[in-house]
């Protein structure tokens, strides 16, 4: 009880004095927030990842369409309590080659925030995992390897990882080695027209050949239902077309008199050409044959010859036709990927996010000027961001309104600069208008030569670096 009073005589002293003390009133400052450390320019314009469904078990092989090889281990996912997933995982994947699409991504080139060092790609990567909307993580014991396609053949870039909570680039590994594949030729196999007419319902006939007097002839009814080419004659004979004194028939006269209890026709590897086996109860006769006509059949064979070759030749034809447009097409696409012939860099993924083949950005000779920036019809912008682009290096590096009072580059390499202004209109300002500058001039206003775009699309950025 005495407790109790002594909570209440607390709480009057504590009101007697509040209500006689003018006090000013202490608050709590609200922290700044900070901002995120990938900001995307323009909303949901950015590349879009290719997802590849697999079994964790069994991983497999995929290939993204610039060229890159993902090569994933079985049991390469592990769950956030760090067991080994099992069951279906999406793993998506995407790559930034090129400095519009560096630029709509948004990630920092920047080596570490507020560093004057950039780096200079030679191509980015971001890989995830997931498994039924669950983020995964690699398994360091099966790691994912990358092969990363490239144009760029130098071999003085290093692997680097994005800390997106240190917000700065983490080295991994220095010079990574440049594979180069050897260029195979392709070969070409041209196709078994036969084949492909006889797969068609379309026959290619024997041709008709009118039988010789001077050689013997077996007048048996063979039954020709597995030979098609053959089985739209009527009148066919069979001539000894062998040259071995132990198949001919006039040679071997116990032939001529035998009861044949069975006969088989086979095709050799002579067109027209077919061997003959004769058997009675206790003997065979092998022999050589070709199909002939006598003088009476003829004329009949030819024209049951010429209207069934007029549908094979002319389906073969277009089988042709169609397969020299084919290898022409073929062809053009090698001389093609000749002349952009990728490199490739191997490296292993120990942890889900991005990546990135660099080397330090060298720049020399740089001085600083204040830049402001005005459309084509001279009004001045406000400018939200800014990316300075230079044509020699595949970068980007970033500005704010702020930091363009101290814009710094070198006069003696070619640039391109895109601004953005508070409306998110994107301008473009060309190489000309970095030229030729004194290192005494202390400010520069730039004006634009077109009008600015609204940006919609990854290729409305590369196409604004494009223009003069």
């Amino acid at each position: 009880m005495k407790k109790q009073h002594l909570s209440f005589a607390l709480i009057g002293a504590v009101a007697i004095f509040a209500s006689s003390c003018s006090c000013t009133t202490i608050r709590e400052a609200t922290p700044e927030v900070q901002q995120a450390f990938i900001q995307p320019p323009f909303g949901d314009v950015n590349v879009p990842f290719k997802q590849f469904a697999l079994e964790a078990a069994e991983g497999g092989t995929f290939s993204y369409e610039t060229g890159s090889r993902l090569h994933v281990p079985a049991n390469a996912f592990l769950d956030d309590s760090g067991k080994v997933v099992q069951g279906k995982v999406d793993l998506h994947y995407r790559e930034f080659t090129n400095q519009a699409e560096i630029l709509v991504s948004g990630i920092p080139m920047a080596v570490a925030p507020d560093s004057n060092q950039y780096l200079e790609s030679a191509g980015m990567m971001e890989i995830e995992a997931f498994q039924n909307g669950q983020r995964l993580f690699p398994n360091q014991n099966s790691p994912i390897q990358i092969d990363m396609a490239s144009m760029f053949e130098a071999d003085n870039y290093n692997l680097y990882e994005l800390d997106t909570n240190q917000r700065s680039w983490i080295e991994k590994r220095k010079n990574l080695p440049v594979n180069r594949p050897q260029a195979s030729a392709s070969e070409f196999k041209e196709p078994n027209y036969d084949k492909l007419a006889a797969n068609a319902g379309i026959l290619k006939p024997i041709t008709p050949r009118k039988a010789d007097p001077k050689r013997y002839k077996f007048k048996y009814k063979i039954d020709l239902s597995e030979f098609p080419e053959m089985n739209i004659y009527d009148g066919i004979e069979w001539e000894y077309a062998g040259k071995r004194k132990s198949e001919n028939p006039e040679k071997n006269p116990w032939v001529l008199r035998a009861f044949w209890y069975e006969m088989d026709l086979d095709k050799t590897k002579r067109e027209g050409i077919y061997k003959l086996t004769l058997k009675t109860q206790d003997k065979t006769f092998v022999t050589t044959v070709r199909p002939v006509f006598d003088a009476a059949d003829m004329d009949y064979a030819l024209d049951v010859f010429e209207d069934k070759v007029a549908n094979y030749r002319s389906f073969v034809g277009k089988k042709k036709a169609a397969t020299r447009k084919w290898k022409q097409e073929q062809e053009r696409k090698q001389r093609i990927a000749a002349s952009n012939a990728k490199i490739y860099r191997t490296f292993e993924v120990q942890s889900f996010g991005i990546y990135n083949c660099d080397r330090f950005y060298q720049q020399e000779n740089l001085f600083a000027i204040n830049a402001s920036f005005q459309d084509r019809n001279r009004k001045e912008l406000i400018v939200s961001r800014a990316f300075l682009i230079d044509a020699q290096a595949n970068t980007v590096l970033p500005f704010d309104s702020a930091s363009l009072k101290a814009l710094k580059f070198d006069p003696n390499r070619s640039y391109r600069m895109l601004v953005m202004d508070t409306s998110s209109t994107l301008f473009s300002y060309g190489p000309q208008l970095f030229s030729g500058f004194r290192s005494n001039r202390k400010s520069a206003t730039f004006v634009a030569k077109s009008n600015g775009k609204s940006v919609e699309s990854i290729e409305d950025v590369a196409q604004l670096l494009k223009r003069s």
